[in-house]
């Protein structure tokens, strides 16, 4: 048999409150003990009484999955019994205490050492809760035991166990610290949640997130200040993704400023809608009313100047009911228009005398006319009268004159109360063809003169 022994009684437990585990017993004894088997026992103190405990919770893992729980008896304490080959983690609990793994490797042993029982007798304590402390480090076991060739036993690793050990020292220390300080601590903490309570009220929300942040140093767990802090971190965004959407929103409105003054209205008015998309304001609202009414006044000019080329169509092939009409309409839509009124007045007297029809040209001046035909307007005003020869036959005049210091040659063909007219203008540097006072090419001219004199 192969031992080795530190204690043998939580009364000798007498070291510093960091000791957690106070016998270590290993070796491997031979004779009725089951074989193959590691045997862990022992007992569980309270670390600041030196008493024992009863009635703690033992639960083994057995590679991560449970293996067996127990609950320490009054005498016996605690007895666990572990096949070899496996990894094992037995885990030390009780209500009011602080928990406590070892994890034992019973893995990798020889098959001469497997004939014998090793027996682990592990004698150690407990803390009482302490607020504050760092739980997640006892997440980790606390002791870890493997067996070793050189002695042929199960032996704890004796580095590990004190850097842990350090672990929870340090973290014992610092709350050490805080208890003698804890009335300035208290102070302080209060002072920085005073401190982000008051930029939360003026919206410096980055500045309460440092105060809050500080007063967390203090007293990490406290669930007001983490609560805080979260709030004002939830704040610190939202405020950039507003500063974010504030920038689009003004980007959106001068593109959309800028097509409107360029009068290209539906993508100005689509800037504006994704501007408001944005940020939901007075401005945006009264730009898209403007937009609108700027879009109505664009398609009633644009239902205006269809009416007016309706009416002076129907005007120039002599269905003067039909123009009046259309330009009745147009002038609904924009009374102050004056042409749509003198148009109807000159219908009227075409159809109040069918036997005189006055075609009227606008002024314009010829010495300013462009040589390319494409491009002239009609002469200055003329009026011609034409008796036609029948009703139902087609007649055709001739006219040649001169009109200052330009020669005209005139052709109107009446066809009952219709009449077109064909005009030929020779000026001194250029000649310039007409069809009903609309500018044609010389061979359009050709064309037509042809068929009439055939």
């Amino acid at each position: 048999m192969f031992s080795f022994t530190i204690y043998d009684s939580c009364r000798m437990l007498h070291f510093s409150h960091f000791i957690f585990f106070g016998l270590f017993l290993i070796g491997a004894l031979s004779g009725n003990a089951q074989a193959d088997t590691v045997r862990m026992f022992g007992v569980m103190c309270d670390e600041n009484t030196k008493q024992r405990l009863v009635g703690y919770s033992i639960r083994t893992l057995k590679n991560g999955a449970v293996y067996s729980t127990q609950i320490s008896g009054k005498v016996s304490d605690y007895v666990i019994t572990m096949p070899l080959g496996f990894v094992y983690d037995v885990e030390f609990s009780l209500i009011g205490y602080l928990g406590k793994i070892i994890r034992v490797d019973a893995r990798n042993i020889p098959e001469k050492y497997r004939a014998s029982t090793f027996e682990l007798e592990v004698n150690g304590t407990l803390f009482s809760e302490r607020e504050g402390f760092n739980t997640k480090i006892l997440d980790e076991p606390m002791a870890k035991a493997a067996f070793k060739v050189k002695s042929g036993s199960i032996e704890f690793d004796e580095s590990y166990y004190k850097e842990r050990q350090k672990i929870v020292n340090d973290d014992f220390e610092r709350l050490d610290d805080l208890q003698k300080n804890a009335v300035l601590r208290q102070k302080e903490f209060e002072a920085h949640i005073r401190a982000g309570d008051l930029h939360m009220v003026t919206s410096s929300f980055e500045a309460a997130v440092f105060s809050y942040s500080e007063a967390l140093k203090i007293f990490p767990l406290d669930v007001d200040a983490q609560s805080k802090y979260n709030l004002a971190v939830l704040k610190v965004a939202e405020l950039l993704e507003k500063s974010w959407i504030q920038k689009q929103y003004l980007i959106l409105m001068a593109k959309g400023d800028s097509l409107m003054n360029a009068e290209i209205l539906i993508d100005a008015q689509r800037a504006y809608l994704e501007a408001k998309r944005m940020n939901e304001t007075n401005e945006v609202k009264e730009k898209l009313y403007l937009v609108d009414q700027a879009l109505k006044q664009l398609e009633k000019r644009n239902e205006y100047a269809a009416l007016v080329s309706s009416g002076d169509n129907n005007f120039g092939e002599g269905n003067f009911e039909a123009s009046i009409k259309d330009y009745t309409d147009a002038l609904a839509l924009f009374p102050e228009e004056s042409y749509p009124a003198s148009q109807i007045e000159k219908a009227r007297k075409a159809l109040e005398n069918p036997r005189r029809l006055i075609v009227e040209t606008m002024p314009f001046d010829i010495s300013e006319m462009k040589v390319d035909t494409a491009d002239i307007q009609p002469i200055q005003k003329v009026v011609f009268v034409v008796n036609p020869v029948s009703k139902n036959r087609a007649g055709i005049e001739r006219k040649e004159y001169r009109l200052g210091n330009k020669m005209i040659t005139e052709y109107i063909i009446q066809k009952g109360r219709y009449q077109e007219s064909y005009r030929m203008v020779e000026a001194k540097n250029a000649t310039y063809y007409f069809r009903n006072n609309t500018s044609m090419t010389q061979s359009l001219w050709n064309q037509a003169i042809a068929s009439f004199e055939e």
